[in-house]
């Protein structure tokens, strides 16, 4: 009997110490995603050798790094961005049920939307001055 006591109480010992750390870490990971880094543009890591490092003289040059803050100041402000973002989150809201019970039904359908899109050609519709006119009209 006396084993029995002893091993509750490590069986309890354990599962408060293993309750300890999950409240620890989920502490850890709330405390970092409170205040996010601001990106930077990519980085060395995304590149290999000469290439990451062709990439870091040209970002170090202060007319690359001007142009960086311009450009991510313009596409902070366009309206495009933001329904960017909103049908990104929609669609993965939508399209992460479908993709686990059955990825092959998305890629299926996939495939053929994007022939649908091919032989309709929905961009011929638009014409290039409007939007270009659309877009430089929000920043002028």
């Amino acid at each position: 009997m006396m084993q029995t006591s002893s091993t509750d109480a490590q069986t309890v010992n354990s599962a408060v110490l293993r309750l300890k750390r999950s409240r620890d870490a989920l502490r850890l990971v709330l405390h970092q995603n409170s205040s996010p880094p601001k990106k930077k543009l990519s980085t060395a890591s995304h590149f290999d050798g000469a290439m990451a490092a062709a990439f870091n003289t040209l970002m170090n040059r202060p007319s690359a790094q001007l142009l960086s803050k311009v450009v991510e100041q313009l596409w902070a402000k366009n309206p495009w961005r933001i329904l960017g973002q909103s049908v990104l989150e929609a669609s993965s809201i939508v399209l992460k049920p479908i993709a686990q019970q059955s990825p092959f039904k998305l890629v299926a359908s996939a495939f053929v939307l994007g022939g649908i899109l091919l032989l309709v050609r929905p961009w011929r519709l638009m014409s290039k001055r409007s939007v270009i006119s659309s877009f430089l009209r929000r920043w002028i």
